[in-house]
């Protein structure tokens, strides 16, 4: 069972909301029983992580308000 591939993300805005650091990184964490991946943005400076949205081998779907918040676009 192959779980689905991280969203490529426009990410040269992107800053972290708490400490304005720009190494954000998208995070997925694999829920095999569903074949899904939970992604999460993740700040390297101050290790803040923030739910993203789910992506499945068919669809995704990434929460619009933690994109804007984050600076991150598709």
């Amino acid at each position: 069972m192959s779980l689905p591939a991280l969203p490529t993300l426009d990410r040269t805005l992107a800053r972290c909301p708490k400490c304005a650091g720009e190494a954000v990184w998208i995070v997925g964490t694999p829920l095999r029983s569903l074949r899904a991946q939970q992604l999460s943005l993740r700040c390297e400076r101050c290790l803040l992580t923030e739910p993203l949205g789910y992506t499945t081998p068919h669809s995704r779907y990434l929460f619009p308000w933690v994109m804007r918040r984050w600076g991150v676009s598709p």
